[in-house]
């Protein structure tokens, strides 16, 4: 009755909802095209997705109708991904609570599939549970192995960590820091030891994160007091160590050792989430991941058993955290870590060597076979921990048909699922594991065809909110690249391998649609969104096969829009022999005697020649852009004539031109003029004719032909003209918020730049409104780096970091201006 009510409320949430979202489908298909899309506020919870190949993300797992496809849902993103499913390597809710009402037992099955619910019936054909995921479900008697207790939770030791009194450092105090609920290594070298109490038998939930390369040791069973040998590590029960960015589980007793090696760490994720079975008496160890695999165990037994109660955690990498911790006593018994599998263990301890052969539903018993042939054994099931299930007359039949290759489905101890090609394991939050064939969704539910499950066409139905975990098939995923750009595109902590879509869908909003290569379609990047695009990486290689593709022809642009070409043939540096022709002759001519670079402060540079300089800004004349003015407040270098190349400056000279005196604190210089040889003249510019420079040094106005003068420099920054409050709201000012537009900076391979508003992209070629510089086209090709978001502008000035900052000169050490008005008494002191 309780399930039935939870349903009808549960049917009424979701009808109400999907009125709610058809009104805003019918609104929003007035605007642009329609997309299968689930209803986002359905499905509060965040994954972690990990791709084949190394690709990783976060975002939320949404159905798909597509056969063989996963949807993937970004926030941010105008519409989900449709993933191939055997790209996939995980899927991994960051945070996921359980289901426990409703989740008596637990039956293993032989593909290592497990399910979870109350037992309700046992016949010759098939076992019966109620799951309050999965509904009623009917399993193969001949494939089931194991009944466990799935209500049993050992009593908490310690959950942490969260105070110093528990963690304590073994070699300096500032070598462990707690922040926000996570223990941090603050240097490489740092040792740890943990005082948590680790009874004889214990359950070890814990989970890492690191920085840069892993390196580290986990030593499990250790004395609180002990401390490294000269040539080896902590004394311990058993020890996690990094080797070669392989995660080993290591147990020593004497000159006896277990050795194994657990899983790969070199890929994209930098966290790892593991429990460990810990039987120090027995000498045994096994390691689980996060979705309750059996990664592997190892067993030496001492001949004098100890009992430590202490870890050890010691970094020897860039940075290492402890973000959770958690012990529980353990039974021996809840994980098949040497348990006999012909023997039945209740839950006083006591070991019959029996398994079950029927269930009586109504009284609630189990009927217990002896192997030896006795009289069979009725109990209540609440009185069982673990027992095996005896396969029936009809059932063992049936296992001795003739078996096909669907039938060798079994997990991987590498993290991956062997078996049929495309089948798949799904964890779900209540601990169920299921392996099978990725189905099309239906009605918003995920589907999977299970050969353990006796259901209709062997298929089980489940909401994506219930998806604790997915783990892909260990078949190697070869992408099928098109012949396109190939880049990455990374947002926040993750990235995705990939093309930029040729053209905007009509009506879109927004011109970046990204693709990555194991989908099959693109997503509109959002204007919430922050990141960028590299293709710095070399191209993969591309397999052509028969018809050959048609590719996308090159779009030849006019020349007044080809932004971002190589940067024109300029005479090297020293060069004395001026252009042909005077400046005025050539520009009445109409023709640009030399396209030199103009660099504007948004970090955009463009060819050009300048034509004249006034108190308004600088007149130009550019072949990529038909603005022809920029106020001196954007502008930060000109080139007039080839010459030496204002960065090429080495560091002692810089710090020279860069300081001014301190009587000239409120009148600084505001120009820097580089001439053709190399010299350099600090000043204020008042103006430029084509021929002459007029500039103001100290008072006095000169004169400089035009012709001995390569670049003139702004000199807009300088570190004292501003307030600690006003430097403050300027940096405030640069970062993007809610109200900024969305712009993107695209950089060629010499580091050229130029930002705009992305309007669409047609034919690989983005188009674009610049406020400086008006209508923009950037072939895709021609670029090297694309930075997209709200905050571009101060991501710019950090990439295109300016080196002409003006600084005041250094005081003289034993110079103190407080002193000057003090009397003799005080400055004698």
């Amino acid at each position: 009755m309780i399930v039935q009510r939870k349903e009808k409320t549960n049917q009424g949430l979701r009808r109400s909802r999907t009125i709610a979202a058809t009104v805003c489908a019918l609104a929003v298909s007035l605007l642009v095209p329609t997309w299968p899309v689930a209803a986002q506020s359905d499905i509060p919870e965040r994954w972690r997705l990990a791709l084949k190949d190394g690709g990783y993300a976060t975002g939320q797992l949404v159905a798909s109708e597509q056969a063989g496809r996963v949807g993937w849902w970004i926030p941010g993103f105008d519409r989900p991904f449709e993933l191939d499913i055997d790209a996939i390597r995980t899927i991994t809710a960051m945070e996921s609570p359980g289901l426990e009402a409703g989740t008596e037992h637990s039956i293993e099955l032989a593909d290592g599939s497990v399910v979870r619910g109350r037992l309700m019936a046992l016949d010759d054909q098939t076992i019966t549970l109620e799951s309050p995921i999965l509904g009623r479900v009917r399993l193969r008697r001949d494939a089931a192995r194991r009944l466990r207790d799935a209500t049993y939770v050992g009593r908490l030791v310690y959950a942490g960590p969260l105070d110093p009194q528990t963690w304590t450092s073994r070699s300096r105090d500032e070598d462990w820091d707690f922040q926000a609920g996570a223990l941090v290594a603050t240097r490489q070298g740092a040792i740890v030891v943990g005082r948590v109490g680790l009874p004889a038998q214990a359950q070890i939930d814990f989970a890492l994160s690191w920085r840069g390369v892993p390196n580290f040791v986990f030593s499990f069973g250790t004395s609180a007091e002990s401390l490294a040998a000269p040539n080896g590590p902590i004394p311990a029960a058993v020890r996690l160590e990094v080797w070669d960015k392989q995660l080993a589980l290591v147990r020593e007793v004497g000159r006896r050792a277990d050795l194994k090696m657990l899983s790969d760490l070199a890929g994209g994720s930098s966290r790892i989430e593991l429990t460990m079975f810990l039987d120090q008496q027995a000498g045994t160890a096994a390691v689980y991941d996060s979705h309750g695999r059996l990664l592997d165990a190892v067993a030496v037994r001492a001949d004098t058993p100890t009992v430590l109660p202490a870890v050890h955690l010691a970094n020897n990498g860039p940075g290492l955290k402890l973000e959770h911790f958690e012990v529980h006593e353990w039974d021996g018994t809840t994980q098949p870590v040497g348990v006999d599998e012909a023997t039945t263990i209740l839950v006083d301890g006591t070991r019959i060597d029996a398994d079950i052969a029927g269930f009586d539903a109504e009284h609630r018993r189990v009927e217990l076979r002896p192997t030896d042939g006795a009289q069979p054994i009725r109990l209540g099931i609440d009185q069982i921990r673990i027992a095996p299930i005896a396969r029936s007359k009809a059932s063992s039949d049936r296992a001795e048909g003739p078996k096909g290759p669907q039938d060798s489905s079994a997990p991987g101890v590498d993290g991956e699922t062997t078996g049929r090609p495309g089948d798949v394991e799904v964890v779900l939050v209540d601990r169920s594991r299921l392996i099978g064939q990725w189905l099309p969704s239906r009605q918003g539910l995920l589907r999977l065809d299970s050969l353990m499950v006796e259901n209709e066409a062997h298929i089980v139905s489940f909401q994506p909110q219930h998806v604790r975990g997915l783990i892909g098939h260990r078949s190697r995923y070869q992408n099928a690249l098109a012949f396109h750009k190939n880049g990455m595109l990374k947002i926040d902590d993750w990235e995705l391998s990939g093309y930029m879509q040729e053209n905007s869908p009509d009506g879109s909003t927004t011109a970046l649609f990204w693709r990555p290569h194991c989908s099959r379609n693109a997503a509109g990047i959002g204007p919430e969104l922050s990141g960028a695009i590299q293709y710095r990486k070399p191209l993969p290689a591309v397999r052509i096969e028969s018809p050959q593709p048609r590719q996308p022809g090159r779009v030849e642009l006019p020349p007044r829009i080809q932004i971002l070409l190589d940067r024109h043939r300029r005479a090297p540096a020293g060069a004395t022999e001026p252009p042909s022709g005077t400046q005025q002759e050539s520009v009445a001519a109409g023709r640009v005697p030399e396209l030199l670079e103009i660099v504007f402060r948004s970090g955009d540079a463009i060819d050009g020649h300048v034509e004249r300089i006034d108190a308004r800004g600088v007149h130009f004349r550019s072949p990529q852009t038909e603005t022809n003015f920029a106020p001196h407040a954007q502008v930060q270098s000109v080139q007039l004539h080839p010459g030496m190349e204002p960065t090429s400056i080495d560091r002692e000279k810089l710090h020279r031109l860069t300081t001014v005196p301190r009587v000239d604190r409120d009148d600084p210089p505001t120009h820097l003029l580089i001439s053709i040889g190399g010299d350099f003249l600090r000043c204020r510019l008042l103006g430029y004719d084509g021929h002459r420079l007029s500039v103001d040094i100290r008072g006095h106005q000169h004169a400089i032909a035009g012709e001995r003068i390569a670049t003139v420099v702004w000199l807009h920054d300088r570190n004292w003209s501003r307030t600690k409050a006003d430097s403050a709201a300027g940096e405030s000012a640069q970062v993007g918020t809610a109200s900024s537009p969305f712009l993107v900076h695209v950089i060629n391979q010499q580091g050229r730049g130029l930002t705009f508003r992305p309007t669409r992209t047609i034919d690989n070629v983005l188009e674009g409104h610049s406020d400086l510089l008006g209508e923009c086209r950037v072939r895709l090709e021609d670029v090297d780096q694309l930075l997209f978001g709200r905050d571009v502008a101060d991501r710019v000035r950090r990439f295109h970091q300016n080196p002409w900052v003006l600084s005041l000169a250094r005081l003289p050490r034993d110079f103190d201006p407080d002193r000057l008005d003090a009397p003799p008494q005080a400055a004698a002191q």
